[in-house]
């Protein structure tokens, strides 16, 4: 009877490893994707369409306004039966969204991809976010922060891959973006079979469910600032981080490119080391400590003089940015009851994207009228308030109150 029982919990335990891995595939291919998308649109629209600045700028300003909507839409319908229907969606729309672009011959096919894009944008990340932290056996804390690392390691991927298409197709924009098609694909079959393992493990798991601890407003709120200190620096640096470069440090763009591969590998290494030291860690406390990185690393970048000093800037810039989106949302998934977790991870999202929209508008107006340094201190300024914030609801946790009900 016992060897039975251990032989049943040595096969749900597999299962779940397996799921974990075909998430994992499904993320990193999905942000893949995505990212190809959304980087080969300036060029796409300027080269192949001649489509004016100000038009690719509205045509991503309204992507960026539909995944909000999108986002918005799962806070108030997102309960556990949507999820699994809006995933599909969003995959069912970036595939849509692909072959647009791909047969894109004037503006309106083009603007009608990004709006498709857009729409996949809010409807995907929170549900695989959602679905990695109800992975049952393997640790919710290390399953989410292994989705980071997936999707951290994607966007190194990607670009590879977009890379060599172009180059040996001999710069068609058009196949560099169709090379990722089957990658989409791939991920919506293995949307389906993950979804039969979740309902599965969900049904089996069930009566678990009232053991969880209530939704508070508090971790929702710390969740939703952390990210907005992560995003902060991240659009900065990520949208004027060339021109940071040239102005301040006489960099070539070839080595503030290379200064973006520095980051996000030192934030994968660092994601990845949180994927064996999760459940060790005191989730609110580091969220805390992860300000400090954004805040130390804005200052450098606005008083360095030299590119070992943007470099360094940038390492300590993706320290922060690998610690505070895991943290983010292993917060959230961990004290939110389960049929509340999705409506919250896409309230986090919401935030999220809602700040990836905005802060590139708010830190262009402040460059124009501040200059590059004190824009670069200003930003830190906003985050070390945050951060402060944040210092004041973690010590307080006591008086934690109902959120998302």
């Amino acid at each position: 009877m016992n060897d039975r029982k251990a032989t049943t919990k040595s096969m749900r335990t597999e299962n779940y490893k397996t799921s974990l891995i075909l998430l994992l595939c499904m993320a990193g291919f999905y942000r893949m994707s995505e990212n190809a998308l959304q980087s080969s649109y300036g060029p796409f629209g300027r080269s192949l369409l001649g489509i004016n600045a100000p038009e690719i700028g509205l045509a991503s300003t309204l992507a960026g306004i539909i995944t909000i909507l999108a986002n918005i839409v799962l806070v108030i319908r997102g309960g556990k039966h949507h999820q699994n229907r809006s995933l599909a969606l969003g995959i069912v729309s970036i595939t849509i969204a692909n072959l647009l672009l791909v047969t894109s011959h004037s503006l309106a096919t083009y603007l009608a991809s990004n709006l498709f894009l857009g729409l996949a944008s809010g409807l995907v990340m929170p549900g695989l976010t959602t679905l990695a932290g109800r992975l049952k056996g393997i640790g919710q804390e290390r399953a989410l922060t292994a989705f980071t690392v997936a999707l951290t390691g994607s966007l190194a991927l990607g670009p590879l891959i977009e890379s060599f298409t172009l180059k040996v197709e001999h710069n068609s924009l058009r196949l560099g973006v169709l090379v990722f098609l089957p990658f989409v694909i791939i991920a919506m079959v293995t949307l389906g079979i993950i979804s039969n393992q979740s309902h599965e493990s969900s049904s089996a798991d069930a009566p678990q469910h009232k053991t969880g601890k209530p939704p508070t407003s508090r971790a929702l709120r710390i969740a939703i600032r952390a990210q907005l200190i992560n995003q902060m620096p991240f659009v900065t640096v990520i949208v004027f981080g060339v021109l940071i470069g040239h102005s301040l440090y006489q960099s070539t763009t070839a080595t503030s490119q290379l200064a973006f591969t520095v980051f996000f590998g030192v934030a994968l290494v660092v994601r990845a080391t949180l994927v064996w030291r999760s459940k060790r860690i005191d989730v609110r406390l580091w969220i805390v400590i992860g300000t400090v990185p954004m805040v130390l690393g804005l200052t450098i970048m606005s008083m360095g003089r030299t590119v070992a000093v943007f470099f360094l800037a940038m390492i300590i810039l993706g320290i922060g940015h690998g610690l505070m989106f895991p943290l983010a949302i292993s917060l959230v998934a961990k004290e939110t009851l389960p049929e509340n977790v999705a409506r919250a991870n896409a309230a986090l999202f919401t935030a999220t994207s809602a700040a990836t929209a905005t802060a590139p508008i708010f830190v262009g107006v402040l460059w124009k009228f501040m200059g590059y340094r004190p824009t670069l201190l200003a930003v830190a300024i906003i985050v070390l308030a945050l951060g402060a914030s944040n210092l004041t609801l973690v010590t307080h946790r006591a008086n934690d109150d109902p959120a998302i009900r």
